[in-house]
This record gives C-alpha cells, structure tokens and sequence, in this order.
C-alpha cells in the first residue's frame, strides 16, 4: 500500500505497508486497505484517488475494490497504473505481427516442453551441468500473457550474454533437445523425439 499526499506545496509517496492478501476479492482488498489506514489513523475518505491495475479484483465495476471505494467516498476518482497501461501496449505491440508472435510462441513452447516431464529436466541439467559445471543452475523462463517483462526475460535468457557461457542457455538448449531427439532414453516416447526434433530446427 502506497499513498501519495500534499504537505504544504510539496508532494510526497510513501510506502505504508506490504501485506499478504489472503483474499482475492474486491471487499476483502478494501476492508485490508481500510484496515492499514485505521490502524495508521488516516482516514479512508480523505483519499481522493486510487490507481491499481486492470485486475478484476482491482478494477471490477461492480465489486472490485475501485467500486467499492467509489462507493465509499464521495468524487472519488480511479486513475489507471500507467506502468501497467505501458506493459499492456507492449504486450500487445508483440501480438501485431506474425513473426513476433511465431517468435515468442517459440520461446514459450521450448520452455514448456522441457520442464513438463521429468526426464526432459534431466537432459537439460545434463546439458547444462556440462557446459558451466554442477554449481550453476540456468533456467529457462516461461512467458506470462500480461507482463512484457516476461517476454523480455525469455528472449534474453536464450540469447543475450554470448560473451559468458555462464549467462546464455542458447547452448545448451541446442543440446539438450538433440540429445532428446537422438537420445536412446527416449526411444519409447517418438513424439518426444520429433517435437524435440522440430523444435530444434528452429534454433539451428
């Protein structure tokens, strides 16, 4: 919970507090919020406005916690995250073509792929304990629907940081799937090995 306020001519932000939100609701974000200021005697209906993001438990008309407060205090008026507006322009600028969208579809299937089976695991630890040692463990990330961050992350943790064997896992991502798609290991699984197979060609 942050506030942002008026003191004179200057104006100030200030972080009160980071709590668990043990409900998802928006009644149970505002009785927690209403709560926090209470209990730091600052009241409620003094707040002239509000900004969260476009979660449904934030922004629901009816009974997101920006409702509730509409309700609650007269002239209150929400004002969108601009962050959050920003992050949502950039994730869907990536869904405007359709090498972006191959692209990161790409990056997010490879991740999928590797992490949903224990064996596939093994092979990427394999490939990457070969190349940095059994000390350093890398990941690959998965891609989020409403954080460009994540698209971000992705690409990087593939392809950025050639110069550090110990920061790219373009490496050992080619090995790890040509070992899957070559692997004995995997020799009851034929589906395994052709989609490893396929997704291979696309880095290669």
């Amino acid at each position: 919970i942050v506030i942002r306020y008026v003191l004179g001519s200057e104006i100030y932000e200030r972080l009160l507090s980071v709590f668990p939100s043990h409900s998802r609701t928006g009644q149970g974000l505002f009785d927690l919020l209403k709560y926090t200021l209470d209990h730091l005697c600052i009241d409620l209906k003094k707040c002239i406005s509000d900004s969260t993001d476009g979660a449904g438990s934030c922004h629901g008309e009816y009974e997101g916690l920006q409702a509730k407060l509409t309700k609650y205090i007269d002239k209150h008026v929400h004002v969108w995250c601009h962050s959050h507006v920003l992050n949502l322009v950039m994730v869907d600028t990536t869904q405007c073509n359709n090498s972006s969208i191959s692209f990161f579809q790409l990056l997010n299937a490879v991740a999928v792929f590797v992490k949903s089976s224990y064996k596939r695991m093994d092979s990427w630890i394999e490939a990457v304990e070969q190349e940095v040692g059994p000390f350093i463990l890398k990941r690959l990330k998965l891609i989020g629907e409403t954080r460009w961050a994540g698209k971000v992350n992705a690409a990087k943790s593939i392809y950025s940081g050639f110069e550090t064997i110990d920061v790219t896992t373009f490496v050992d991502l080619v090995v790890c799937l040509f070992r899957i798609s070559t692997s004995s290991k995997f020799a009851r699984d034929p589906k395994v090995k052709h989609e490893a197979h396929s997704l291979l060609q696309h880095f290669i």
